[in-house]
């Protein structure tokens, strides 16, 4: 049932993804308890559907029990555990609690520090994201400082011109344009375009 979850979120049909994990949930939890990790898995999978369909409040409740099940029993360094902390986080941004999201991300960070290789992407969606929630909060050079080390991180990897730099360019632009450096956002935002 999560594959099919899965194949049904990739086609977009978001009912019937959830409907599978929902059904995936039920029988885990009665077949392995509620504490296990395929619950959390499940919960995970269930939270990133409701993300998708702006069912914010529903988001961060699967997330939020995902987490805790994944921190009992996986740990909270690891790697699962720290994505569905960023999917929390991210989801915290949406409904503006961004003192939680910026801790579940800098958390998570620290996480995938510990646990990815350093030329991993996830290291870029953690602080491209954390750059847009200290654009948001009015901290632009600390957010500059963020999108800067994932510019030299995708630079190391020859990974300026790819699609997922896209997301690095847009961000420096949304923060050019706070600071009303209209010229520079446009440019950046050029630059977004150019590589999606």
């Amino acid at each position: 049932l999560l594959n099919l979850g899965a194949l049904e979120r990739a086609r977009g049909d978001f009912e019937a993804a959830q409907g599978s994990y929902n059904r995936a949930l039920g029988i885990y939890e009665q077949t392995l308890g509620d504490e296990h990790p395929l619950v959390g898995l499940c919960l995970a999978n269930l939270g990133n559907v409701q993300s998708d369909t702006g069912e914010h409040a529903a988001t961060q409740l699967s997330y939020a029990r995902a987490l805790e099940i994944q921190r009992h029993t996986l740990g909270s360094e690891h790697v699962q555990t720290s994505t569905t902390m960023f999917n929390l986080a991210n989801s915290l941004v949406v409904t503006h609690d961004y003192a939680r999201a910026e801790a579940l991300m800098r958390e998570g960070l620290v996480n995938f520090e510990r646990a990815l290789p350093p030329d991993n992407p996830k290291f870029a969606n953690v602080r491209v994201s954390l750059a847009g929630l200290l654009t948001e909060t009015g901290r632009y050079d600390e957010a500059k400082q963020q999108l800067e080390l994932v510019q030299e991180n995708l630079a190391s990897r020859g990974a300026l011109e790819q699609r997922s730099a896209g997301y690095m360019y847009e961000s420096f632009a949304e923060l050019y344009e706070r600071q009303g450096q209209l010229e520079q956002a446009r440019a950046m935002y050029e630059r977004a375009l150019s590589v999606r």
